[in-house]
């Protein structure tokens, strides 16, 4: 009734997946393990599939290799000096560090991530974009802590496309609604390339015909709660430059509140606030 078994090797060998592990495993009141795993998994999205476990963008996800040791309760599983790596055609990434899966689990360590084929690892997500030529490679690295619920990343480092930002970021999960949090240093920030080629055109002045009464939709609003802050040294949209930006953004409960305490522009200085409630019926 509380059996000790000692693996020299204890192997799992497929098309899909070549695992070994050597350590103890205790067969008591619960099952434990004590050792060290080194497993690859070929096609991980089609072994997920195989498993009944449904992963977004599965079928971006390759081959992946993980290293390192485990041990406590089978329910509650500690794994530590993890060298997680996964390499494919839309995706690369690595994570190294330690993951508890006791409780809301707990993670630190370092990730990396990086995609040259941004658009099509979006569609494998069913996330659909219009045409363009933005949004086409990112990359990002950081030190991960916290629980699976609530993710922070310390030395953060951003790009998307020619965009780069550097800071802090994290989101939780653990409220009504997920609460995106950053502080991040933008540097020099152009979203001309965001923008329609006809929203980057000087357009001809145009007599006044008051506001129009279109209803806006701002149910996005409602989706997430975020609180943000962003610094550019310039910050480029079309043929509008603004320099020494900061933005200060809060979005509580469909309340978004953003302020601009300074910017350069049109050769003076600007000071700025927005603020739009979407927490109401209209």
């Amino acid at each position: 009734d509380n059996l000790l078994i000692q693996f020299d090797t204890l192997a799992l060998k497929g098309s899909l997946l070549n695992l070994s592990y050597v350590g103890t495993v205790g067969l008591g009141e619960a099952v434990t393990v004590d050792g060290a795993i080194d497993g690859t998994a070929e096609n991980t999205g089609e072994l997920l599939s195989q498993m009944g476990i449904d992963v977004p963008a599965e079928d971006a996800l390759e081959k992946l290799q993980v290293k390192g040791k485990v041990s406590g309760a089978a329910d509650a599983l500690k794994l530590t000096g993890l060298d997680v790596s996964h390499t494919g055609a839309l995706i690369d990434a690595t994570y190294m560090g330690d993951v508890s899966l006791a409780g809301d689990g707990q993670l630190n360590g370092t990730m990396s991530a990086k995609s040259d084929q941004l658009r099509a690892l979006l569609k494998a997500a069913d996330v659909e974009m219009e045409p363009g030529d933005t949004m086409q490679s990112f990359a990002t690295a950081g030190a991960l802590s916290g629980s699976f619920k609530k993710i922070s990343i310390a030395n953060l480092a951003l790009t998307l496309d020619d965009l780069q930002a550097k800071g802090s970021a994290g989101i939780d999960l653990t409220g009504e609604r997920p609460k995106l949090t950053g502080d991040l240093d933008m540097g020099e920030l152009d979203l001309s390339p965001f923008l329609a080629s006809s929203d980057q055109e000087k357009k001809p002045q145009q007599p006044m015909s008051g506001w129009s009464k279109e209803p806006l939709d701002l149910a996005g609003l409602k989706s997430v709660d975020a609180d943000l802050k962003l610094r550019t040294t310039t910050l480029t949209l079309g043929n509008v430059t603004l320099t020494n930006a900061s933005i200060i953004s809060t979005l509580q409960d469909g309340r978004l509140n953003a302020d601009l305490p300074t910017f350069n522009a049109f050769g003076g200085n600007w000071a700025g606030k927005l603020g739009v409630d979407a927490s109401g019926a209209t």
